[in-house]
């Protein structure tokens, strides 16, 4: 019989796989397990089998030679065959089945890593919005996955589509890793419930309505607590998570938040601590990008990019603080909402009527071009605000959308609200196209620059670096490369912390201290 011939079943190659890799020496966790919707036979190439590098996947069927057929899972088996270390790999296809994992087997260093095919593997929730507001999601509500007192488990390279509420909840769960995730719908994609810490969600993409109808033809009246309520949430969502959240290099379009951290205890001083925001993209977010609730300590924010925003940061009424705010962008072509709609507005920082935060915080060299107020009607304290560059919209630019570009003549508007400027809040060294009204009867901004005249490059298409010929120096910063709550060790020498006011140095953002957990 010539070599090449398919006519007999002795010259097939027999299924020598069964779907799991094993270490050397290892028979009872497997390092590697195929999954596929219905845990069929799939027939794989030979180099894919042996080390499940998506790479290593055709990109169509191929009858060759160096194939054989492979027992596959579903992913409820395999979770249930899964250890310490175990990668699940997600084959082709359209899951359905959501799972729960539940066992304490895993570690930080050994993770159960969950990873698909990007778009050849979908996910699907059951396309039903759930609870709304104000209710939270928890483990009685669908979610694809539910991880409960589990420490160690990435999950990446997916395609979501019809979670509502949530992708993913855990409870009681820590070193919890989302990432490369492409998200369509959803209240909450990912949420954290009580016990929950140390979190990285990073690369990920959300597109919370893909009809796009959440920034202008739905009243924001209506999203947030009434008929369209169930889009009252955020790509990530919490309670009462405790410590450890880095949130980066997400994109974040058509949606009602960013990411929104409640708490529900009466002592709201152990939760929303050590957080990191930064690299992200926040594009038409009806209300608020970045929001913690009731507490948050130690927030680095930084480099992100703001596209139409209704409030970037919103910390109404928030405790804590050693807070970094810098090194942001922020721009807008577009106006929330129909002009007979509510919420309309906006303003750059959100704070509430309290003057609540203990702890210093500093917001500099961030760069805005705005059509809104940068604070108006709130309280705030411990905030120390340098180096900032603001330039406000021209109405004249704009007759051909009416009423997109409101005339501001001051940087804030009834601010503080109750009159009083507390000892340790103060504006300097920004700069700014309108002049800073009530901040200089109060003695602030002795250093600031008003000029009307000072433009970006091209504000309009997000390019918020200033021409050479209007670069100011604005103050320097080694005080805050010295501060106690934050990462001495790699500072750099003071000479080059002299910085021009806004984002930007040259091409580059402005670098900050590095991150140290409280």
């Amino acid at each position: 019989m010539s070599e090449n011939s398919c006519d007999t079943l002795e010259e097939i190659a027999p299924m020598v796989h069964r779907g799991m890799l094993f270490c050397d020496g290892e028979r009872e966790v497997p390092w590697l397990i195929f999954c596929t919707p219905e845990g069929d036979t799939r027939v794989l190439p030979k180099a894919f089998i042996a080390t499940g590098n998506p790479d290593e996947f055709p990109a169509r069927p191929l009858n060759r030679a160096d194939q054989l057929p492979c027992q596959t899972y579903t992913l409820e088996e395999a979770i249930r065959f899964a250890g310490k270390g175990t990668r699940i790999q997600l084959l082709p296809g359209k899951y359905y089945r959501p799972v729960i994992i539940s066992k304490d087997h895993t570690r930080k260093a050994t993770p159960l890593i969950i990873s698909g095919m990007d778009n050849k593997t979908i996910l699907c929730g059951n396309n039903r919005p759930g609870k709304i507001y104000p209710d939270l999601p928890d483990m009685q509500d669908f979610a694809f996955f539910k991880i409960k007192d589990t420490e160690g488990v990435t999950v990446r390279n997916l395609s979501v589509q019809g979670c509502w509420p949530s992708f993913l909840i855990a409870e009681n769960s820590r070193h919890i890793r989302i990432e490369k995730l492409h998200v369509e719908d959803g209240r909450y994609p990912v949420f954290a419930g009580p016990g929950c810490r140390d979190f990285i969600i990073n690369d990920n993409y959300w597109k919370q309505d893909p009809t796009e109808a959440i920034w202008q033809d739905i009243d924001w009246l209506y999203t947030h607590h009434t008929q369209y309520a169930y889009m009252n949430g955020g790509f990530f969502g919490s309670l009462n998570f405790t410590t450890g959240l880095v949130f980066s290099n997400n994109e974040i379009e058509y949606a009602f938040n960013g990411l929104r951290m409640a708490i529900d205890s009466d002592d709201v001083s152990a939760f929303n601590r050590n957080v990191q925001v930064y690299s992200n993209r926040f594009s038409y977010i009806r209300d608020n990008a970045i929001e913690p609730e009731g507490h948050a300590l130690n927030w680095h924010m930084y480099h992100n990019r703001f596209f139409n925003n209704h409030a970037p940061f919103s910390f109404d009424n928030v405790s804590g603080g050693h807070w970094l705010i810098y090194g942001n962008t922020g721009w807008f072509d577009d106006q929330p909402g129909r002009p007979y709609q509510t919420g309309r507005g906006g303003k750059i920082f959100k704070f509430g009527k309290k003057a609540s935060t203990t702890k210093d915080s500093y917001i500099f060299n961030n760069s805005w071009y705005t059509r809104s107020f940068v604070i108006k009607k709130s309280n705030i304290n411990h905030i120390y605000h340098y180096n900032n560059a603001y330039q406000f919209c021209d109405p004249g630019t704009y007759s051909d959308q009416p009423c997109l570009c409101v005339t501001r003549d001051t940087l804030t508007k009834k601010f503080p609200e109750d009159g009083k400027w507390p000892d340790k809040l103060c504006f300097d060294f920004d700069l700014s196209t309108v002049c800073f009204g009530q901040l200089c009867d109060h003695g602030q901004e002795e250093n600031g620059i008003h000029n009307p005249a000072f433009r970006f490059k091209n504000p309009h298409k997000g390019d918020l670096k200033l021409k050479k010929s209007q670069q100011v120096e604005g103050r320097p910063l080694d005080d805050i490369f010295s501060l106690s709550w934050v990462d001495t060790s790699s500072v750099k020498p003071a000479k080059n912390r002299k910085l021009k006011i806004g984002a930007y140095q040259g091409d580059e953002l402005t670098e900050g201290p590095a991150f140290k957990p409280l």
